[in-house]
């Protein structure tokens, strides 16, 4: 679970909000598990998976720009800034490496 301490209010509700987000589609990437094992998914529940994974990794990429950001980190967005997030935040602390 991602530490709220010492964050802003207005970070807090950024980072609470893409929390319930990740969860909601957490629920539906169950219930598409659930299908898969009765039957092979259909197109649109692939598209409905891949749309679910999509918007977790950006609701996770949030979090970790908030949390960078709160730390006074100018991160700059190039073609490399997702690896280089990733990394910062394993630096701070706010990830593992595992």
């Amino acid at each position: 679970m991602v530490s709220l301490n010492g964050l802003p209010d207005n970070e807090k509700e950024k980072i609470e909000f893409e929390i319930h987000q990740i969860e909601k589609e957490l629920k539906i990437i169950d219930i598409l598990k659930k299908a898969i094992a009765k039957h092979e998914l259909d197109d649109i529940q692939i598209r409905a998976a891949a749309s679910s994974l999509h918007s977790i990794y950006n609701g996770i990429e949030k979090i970790l720009l908030i949390k960078t950001k709160s730390l006074k980190d100018d991160f700059e967005i190039d073609d490399k800034c997702h690896t280089r997030l990733v990394a910062k935040a394993v630096d701070y602390g706010v990830i593992t490496k595992e």
